[in-house]
């Protein structure tokens, strides 16, 4: 099943201290196996892991808690190297991509453009927490994921507000909502393009904390767009423990059925 969307389910990525950047090492034939077709109508989800600057613990866990949600809704393949997934013949059989990286990912300049056309085309695209901390050399990035991480002055348990119409990310979630992770401030927001689903409740953090910038667009957590024909959901939350609460959990899986056009 080929549907318009592409998993970005994004995870924006974290800037660390030299002594915790970690490489995936990727590239050679052994690298190389071909995504297979879900088969029956089942849709493929390509979850991405790679990571070229600092590598969150919780990456293991992220992979067992998505096949677990994907039960009954798609089918998960994970991948450490994006060059693996990046390719014609590998892409014909994906219906979404979920990226949670970090860094200067190894695509050459034609993967990268196969990547927006695969999007463009109806690819759904999902982005989680640190992606966009992901390709900073790569203006067209921040465009498909609508922003760039900047900072994260806060490390503690926060509001969420529920931001606009309902939407299957947060149609699941309670209010008032509580959740417990690092929260990230954006640079090069999208404004006009983007629509904003889940924010921080200014009033449960700390604005004098260290590196806090305040910006138009505030401080949201969650937003979708339309890239093309593709449809594209990134949620900066999801650092570690927090792959464990119940409404993160829901979050997650709605925003990607959602980028499914499930």
């Amino acid at each position: 099943m080929r549907t318009s969307v592409l998993l970005a389910l994004l995870l924006v990525g974290c800037s660390r201290p030299s002594a915790a950047q970690q490489t995936t090492t990727c590239g050679g034939p052994a690298n190389m196996a071909p995504v297979p077709d879900g088969g029956a109508g089942v849709p493929v989800v390509a979850y991405i892991t790679e990571s070229r600057g600092y590598r969150h613990d919780v990456l293991p866990h992220s992979v067992d808690v998505l096949r677990e949600l994907s039960t009954g809704a798609f089918e998960l393949r994970h991948f450490e190297c994006a060059t693996d997934v990046v390719t014609e013949q590998a892409l014909r059989n994906v219906d979404a991509l979920v990226f949670y990286t970090t860094g200067e990912l190894d695509l050459t300049d034609a993967q990268k453009a196969l990547l927006l056309r695969y999007v463009r085309d109806g690819g759904a695209f999902v982005g989680l927490h640190s992606t966009s901390d992901t390709f900073y050399n790569w203006p067209e990035w921040g465009e498909l994921l609508g922003a760039r991480f900047r900072a994260h002055p806060w490390h503690e348990d926060v509001g969420v507000v529920v931001q606009g119409q309902p939407h299957p990310a947060t149609q699941p979630l309670p209010q008032p909502l509580h959740l417990t992770d690092e929260i990230y401030e954006f640079r090069d927001f999208r404004q006009d393009a983007l629509s904003v689903v889940l924010s921080l409740d200014t009033t449960t953090v700390d604005m004098q904390a260290n590196g806090v910038v305040v910006e138009p667009w505030g401080f949201p957590l969650a937003w979708t767009q339309t890239y093309g024909q593709g449809r594209v959901f990134y949620t900066a939350l999801g650092h570690g423990a927090v792959w464990d609460d119940a409404n993160y959990r829901r979050h997650v899986l709605g925003g990607i059925r959602w980028a499914l056009g499930l």
